[in-house]
C-alpha cells in the first residue's frame, strides 16, 4: 500500500472523524484533516498554532468562570467557587473584589446559571434562592438575595404564585387580621417546616407563615385583611421557595427578566413586568404586566436553558421551543405562546448565540447543535454542527463564544469537554464554513469564558506537587501555557521571581523567537538561564 501526499490549501472543515477516512465523496473531505490538535483556523482557510495561556492568578478550588459586561470598556470576569465569587477586571486583568458568604456550594457550581444586563447579574440554581450581584462602582460589587418588589405598605409582594396541591384542598383561617392566626388545610394537608417564612394567599390576600404544627395546621401573620375566614379552595403559595424549588434558568429578553423552570414547575415560565425587572405582578393581564404560563406540549420535560436571540428560545431535556414575537408584536400576556420545534433535547451547558444561530449541547453530550431560524419555513431547525467530528465532543461541561477581536475577525465557539480537553469551533455560515480543532494542555481545561475580545480559561494543573486551578488568558503570539514574562534592563542570565507560581518546577523558557531550553525554578520562583537576554517568557 502506498500513501498519496496532497497539497492542501484549505483547512476550513477542521479535524474529521477517523471513521471518515475513505469518504472522498463528501465535500468536507478535501478541506478536512486527520488530526488538528492545538491549532486554530482562520477565515482565509489557513491554520496557525493556537495561542497559549498567560498565567493571571490561582483561583479557588473548583472555580468556574462567567462574564459580566458593563460596556464602555468596563468588562469583568467572575470566578464562582464554593460560597464566593471573585471579580476580575477583564481589561487590567487584576482582581476587582471578592464577595464571600454566598449561598451556592461546590456541588451546585456545574448548574449555576447567570443572566446579566447593565449593572445587574442574576444567579440561579434550582436548590438556591435567586441572587443578585450588583455593580456599584468601577471596582465594587455587592451580592444580595433577589427580592421581589412590594407595594408601599409592604402588604403585597409582586412575585409569582401557584396552587401546587389538589384543586379541591381548602384553606381556612382563624381571623381576618392579626398575628399568630391559625391556618387550617383540609386533609391530607401540605404544610411542612420549610413553609415558615413563605407567603400563601387566601382569596388573593397574603399571609406570612410563621409556624407549622403539622401537615394541616400552621400559624401566620395576615399581611392584607382577608375577606373571610371560611374554608376556600381559592388559595395558593409563592412559586419560589425552599419547599417548591427555585428558578432553573434566567434571561433578560425584550425588556423583561425571565425565570424559567423550577423543581415543582419544571416547564413553567415567569416574566417580570416590562422594564420592571423585580415586579412579577400579573395584574389584569395588560400588555406590560407579568407573563406566567407553562409550556403546553407533549413531552415537555425540564427547562434546562434559554437564550435571547431572534426570539426567546427555550431548551428542555425533551425538545427545543421558541416564543414568537416581532417588532410590531412584542411578547405580552395576551399574545405569548410557545412553539415546539425539534425533539433532540438539551444538556445543562448554557446555550450561546453564535453566527446567526444558537449553539447548544444535545442531551447525552455527544453532539453540538445549532438552533437556527429559516425564514422560508418560518421555523427553527437543529443542525448537528459536530457531525463531522463527533469524536471531539465528549460530554461538554462549559461553552462560550468569541465574536472576534482586535487582532483578527474570526468568530469561535469554545467547548470544554469533561475529559479536560477543549474543542474550538470555527464557523462562517454565509460561506458554509464549519470546522473543529481540539486543544489540550499539561493539565485539564475546566471552564472557559469570553469577555470582550479576550478568552479566559480555568485550568487544573499540578504545580509544585499541588493541584491548582489557574486563571489564564489566551494571547496571540504566546507559545507557552501557564507562562509569565520577565524583563531586565540589560542582558542577564538571572531573573528574580520570574515564575512565582511555578516554584521548584522544570519550566520551558523562550526569549522572543529563541528557545532557551528547560530550566528549574527555585523555591522563590527565580530562574537562571544559560544565555544572556533582556526578556524571557517561562
Amino acid at each position: 500500500m502506498r500513501k498519496l501526499r496532497q497539497v492542501k490549501t484549505d483547512f476550513t472543515a477542521g479535524e474529521l472523524d477517523p471513521k471518515m477516512l475513505a469518504r472522498e465523496d463528501l465535500k468536507a473531505y478535501g478541506k478536512g484533516v486527520f488530526q488538528l490538535r492545538n491549532w486554530t483556523q482562520y477565515d482565509s482557510g489557513a491554520i496557525g498554532r493556537r495561542p497559549a495561556g498567560k498565567f493571571l492568578a490561582a483561583l479557588q478550588a473548583n472555580a468556574i468562570l462567567k462574564a459580566f459586561s458593563f460596556g464602555q470598556s468596563q468588562d469583568y470576569l467572575c470566578s464562582f467557587s464554593d460560597q464566593r465569587v471573585d471579580v476580575y477586571n477583564a481589561v487590567t486583568e487584576l482582581s476587582a473584589t471578592s464577595l464571600t458568604s454566598a449561598p451556592w456550594t461546590t456541588s451546585q457550581l456545574a448548574r449555576l446559571y447567570t443572566a446579566q444586563s447593565a449593572d445587574t447579574m442574576i444567579v440561579c440554581h434550582p436548590d438556591m434562592a435567586m441572587q443578585r450581584i450588583l455593580r456599584t462602582g468601577a471596582s465594587t460589587f455587592t451580592r444580595t438575595a433577589f427580592t421581589f418588589e412590594s407595594n408601599v405598605g409592604d402588604t403585597k409582594k409582586y412575585q409569582p404564585y401557584f396552587k401546587f396541591e389538589d384543586p379541591a384542598m381548602t384553606l381556612a383561617t382563624g381571623a381576618t387580621t392579626g398575628t399568630g392566626v391559625a391556618l387550617t388545610l383540609s386533609s391530607p394537608g401540605a404544610f411542612v417546616a420549610g413553609h415558615v417564612g413563605t407567603i400563601i394567599r387566601y382569596e388573593g390576600k397574603e399571609i406570612l407563615v410563621t409556624a407549622v404544627t403539622n401537615a394541616t395546621t400552621a400559624a401566620g401573620t395576615i399581611r392584607e385583611t382577608l375577606p373571610a375566614t371560611t374554608a376556600t379552595a381559592n388559595w395558593d403559595e409563592q412559586v419560589f421557595s425552599a419547599v417548591r424549588g427555585y428558578a432553573n434558568t434566567s434571561i433578560f429578553h425584550e425588556g423583561r427578566l425571565w425565570f424559567l423552570g423550577t423543581k415543582s414547575l419544571p416547564s413553567h415560565i415567569f416574566s417580570s413586568k416590562s422594564d420592571a425587572y423585580f415586579n412579577f405582578d400579573v395584574g389584569t393581564g395588560l400588555d406590560d404586566e407579568s407573563i406566567q404560563v407553562p409550556i403546553r406540549s407533549e413531552q415537555i420535560g425540564e427547562i434546562r436553558g434559554c437564550a435571547s436571540n431572534r426570539h426567546l428560545q427555550i431548551f428542555t431535556d425533551q425538545g427545543e421551543f421558541y416564543a414568537p414575537s416581532s417588532d410590531t408584536k412584542p411578547l405580552t400576556p395576551a399574545t405569548f405562546s410557545v412553539r415546539v420545534q425539534q425533539r433532540y433535547g438539551s444538556g445543562y451547558v448554557v446555550p450561546k448565540p453564535f453566527d446567526g444561530a444558537t449553539l447548544y449541547v444535545q442531551k447525552g453530550g455527544k453532539a453540538i447543535r445549532e438552533f437556527v431560524y429559516a425564514d422560508t419555513e418560518a421555523a427553527y431547525s437543529s443542525n448537528n454542527v459536530s457531525m463531522l467530528a463527533p469524536h471531539l465532543i465528549m460530554s461538554p461541561v462549559d461553552m462560550d463564544v468569541l465574536y472576534g477581536s482586535e487582532e483578527q475577525p474570526e468568530q469561535y465557539a469554545y467547548i470544554v469537554n469533561s475529559d479536560g480537553t477543549m474543542a474550538q469551533f470555527h464557523s462562517i455560515r454565509s460561506e458554509s464554513v464549519a470546522g473543529f480543532a481540539l486543544w489540550d494542555t499539561l493539565g485539564l481545561y475546566k471552564s472557559v469564558c469570553c469577555v470582550g475580545s479576550k478568552v479566559f480559561a480555568a485550568v487544573q494543573r499540578t504545580l509544585n506537587n499541588v493541584s491548582v486551578r489557574c486563571l489564564e488568558v489566551f494571547e496571540e503570539g504566546r507559545t507557552l501555557d501557564c507562562s509569565l514574562d520577565d524583563t531586565s534592563g540589560s542582558p542577564t542570565t538571572s531573573f528574580g521571581a520570574a515564575v512565582p507560581h511555578l516554584l521548584n518546577e522544570d519550566v520551558q523558557v523562550v526569549s522572543g523567537d529563541l528557545y532557551l531550553g528547560e530550566f528549574t525554578a527555585d523555591a522563590s520562583g527565580n530562574l537562571v538561564v544559560d544565555d544572556e537576554v533582556t526578556s524571557i517568557t517561562a
